[in-house]
């Protein structure tokens, strides 16, 4: 058999992956799984909140997050425009107020904070917000 003739199964079935959760400890190239609609990051590597982004996962509608220190801004540029629904555990006052900047068609947002009277008098109205859980 050619060689030119054998399929990479690797590249059929990463574009029909719609759901991917990635645990701890793991580094992954989000960018051979462009079709995700729903991505779970357990412990996120820097490198890998780097690739949440519109032009890496553009269908990307739920994303659940397991502790993060930052949230990507991708020099200021709109992140993820399609996100929908977002559950961050552990988060600070900035990072809220980023992911509020940075996905504008975000309307369930649920999130886990270390407790601080700052945050609950600093939350910011959003337009497409229809809940908020902390």
């Amino acid at each position: 058999m050619n060689n030119n003739n054998i399929i990479n199964n690797n590249d059929i079935f990463r574009s029909f992956i719609y759901t991917l959760r990635v645990d701890s400890g793991i580094n992954v190239n989000l960018t051979q799984f462009s079709n995700i609609r729903h991505l779970k990051l357990e412990w996120p590597s820097n490198q890998e909140l780097q690739q949440l982004c519109s032009n890496v996962l553009p269908y990307l509608e739920k994303l659940n997050l397991v502790y993060i220190d930052i949230f990507p801004t991708n020099n200021g540029s709109m992140c993820l425009p399609s996100l929908r629904i977002l559950k961050i555990r552990f988060i600070n006052l900035s990072i809220y107020q980023t992911v509020l900047s940075l996905c504008p068609n975000l309307y369930y947002f649920q999130l886990s904070i270390f407790t601080s009277e700052e945050f609950l008098s600093s939350i910011q109205i959003h337009d497409k917000l229809k809940q908020l859980v902390i």
